[in-house]
């Protein structure tokens, strides 16, 4: 995958409701930051003034740099360098928030907190926490360039030692790996597969480790995090996917190659899509037992959904677009579990509404917690259940005969185990139609 920052800047990813140009979103649609170590991923990509979303870890491809000279500089309390004015404009120029429940960031706030050589140039990497909430935005730029970033809780009471893990493509191998210290905690240390012990350098309320060079490579990539108290002694403990971590090269051997078919071609397509931070969605995948989750008809023609499952319980899902090159698609790995952020409700923030220009339109987003089902009701009284759907995520299309007048979506609905109604979200038929 890759990002056009220049248009990027112009237009912001599909957001949830009326508010797909609103700029305060753009940063925050477009890098949704992964909230755990194996969280769903999905990918989503438009070929016009464009942005690509991955809701989960950021994969956006790239290159390797020079993995053998791979150091990084790291910036502490030491630093009186202020953020270079032309990074702060460029982040003031994306409105950046990161969201209503999190709070707002400040462009004036942000810090330096690592930088090391990238594919295009240096790299620096620059954090900031929201001023009336507990949430934050990572940004990272290329010289003077801000290229990409993401926004997110600081709390995540599911992790003892709470961690986001961020990768951009102008970033080549490297892995961003940080958080916020405990309140008991002085440091934090790295471990490694091949029980190397390194440690993690701080800023302020910050904790940072660039994983890179060897360190992506199998028995040498991060396996956990400890924080220390300042007596030396150890306040918490967390483990983190290895797999995660490994190089783009291993990656992509160890997915499984496609048998030629459209199917299995779309879902590979997608896995690899999500790059190495894919984890084991690429190692796990049973490509073997690739499925036609539907056929979407559109006034341009039609594009085929394939899903396949893994053993690790998520759904990958690609689509074949049969060379007519349509705008908008989504694809991921969704996991098959409960994620962070996941609240009893819909949340309006985390579901996608998009009407594409060949006919036809997309949902999709975070279900409430104890959904065993969704389903999409019908302003002709008609239902159907959601074409994707685990716990952690749900996709539908609609084809252009479902968005005639009378036959439009109007609600999406959450059940439980049980068949009682949960919740139910109403759909802007504005939103439906191009």
């Amino acid at each position: 995958m890759t990002l056009d920052l220049e248009r990027r800047l112009r237009r912001a990813n599909p957001v949830p409701a009326s508010r797909e140009d609103a700029p305060e979103e753009l940063l925050r649609r477009l890098v949704a930051q992964p909230r755990v170590s194996e969280p769903p991923t999905r990918r989503r990509s438009r070929r016009h003034p464009a942005v690509l979303l991955a809701a989960g870890i950021i994969v956006l491809g790239g290159t390797a740099a020079g993995i053998s000279r791979f150091a990084v500089d790291y910036f502490g309390s030491e630093d009186a360098e202020p953020t270079p004015a032309a990074v702060i404009a460029e982040i003031r120029s994306l409105g950046l928030a990161a969201g209503t429940d999190l709070g707002t960031v400040e462009a004036e706030s942000f810090v330096r907190l690592a930088s090391f050589d990238g594919p295009d140039g240096r790299v620096t990497i620059y954090i900031a926490g929201t001023v009336d909430g507990d949430g934050y935005c990572i940004v990272s730029a290329t010289g003077s360039t801000v290229d990409g970033g993401s926004c997110g809780p600081t709390a995540m009471p599911e992790m003892a030692i709470p961690y986001s893990l961020y990768w951009n493509s102008n970033e080549g191998e490297a892995r961003i790996l940080y958080g916020r210290l405990p309140v008991e905690a002085a440091a934090i240390d790295v471990r490694f597969e091949n029980g190397a012990v390194r440690a993690a350098a701080k800023r302020e309320s910050w904790w940072i480790y660039v994983v890179g060079g060897e360190e992506t490579s199998s028995g040498r990539r991060p396996t956990g995090l400890v924080a220390l108290r300042a007596d030396g002694g150890v306040a918490r403990r967390q483990e983190i996917d290895p797999y995660a971590f490994w190089s783009k090269e291993e990656f992509e051997a160890a997915v499984p190659r496609s048998d030629g078919s459209p199917g299995q071609d779309a879902v590979r397509a997608a896995v690899l899509g999500l790059g190495p931070s894919g984890g084991r969605a690429g190692t796990d995948l049973q490509l073997d037992k690739t499925y036609l989750v539907r056929r979407v008809r559109t006034a341009r023609g039609s594009f085929d959904v394939y899903a396949a499952p893994t053993t690790e319980g998520r759904i990958c899902f690609g689509y074949a677009d049969n060379g007519l090159s349509f705008e908008h698609t989504t694809s991921g790995c969704p996991l098959n579990s409960h994620v962070s952020g996941q609240g009893e409700t819909f949340k309006a923030a985390e579901i996608q509404v998009y009407a594409a220009p060949g006919g036809f339109a997309t949902v999709d987003g975070l279900p409430p917690q104890g959904a065993a089902k969704i389903t999409v009701a019908f302003e002709d009284g008609t239902t159907s259940e959601a074409d994707i759907s685990t716990r952690s995520y749900f996709a539908m299309w609609f084809d252009s005969d479902r968005l005639a007048p009378g036959r439009l979506p109007e609600s999406i609905i959450a059940w439980n185990a049980k068949g009682e109604a949960i919740d139910a979200f109403d759909l802007d038929p504005a939103q439906l139609k191009r």
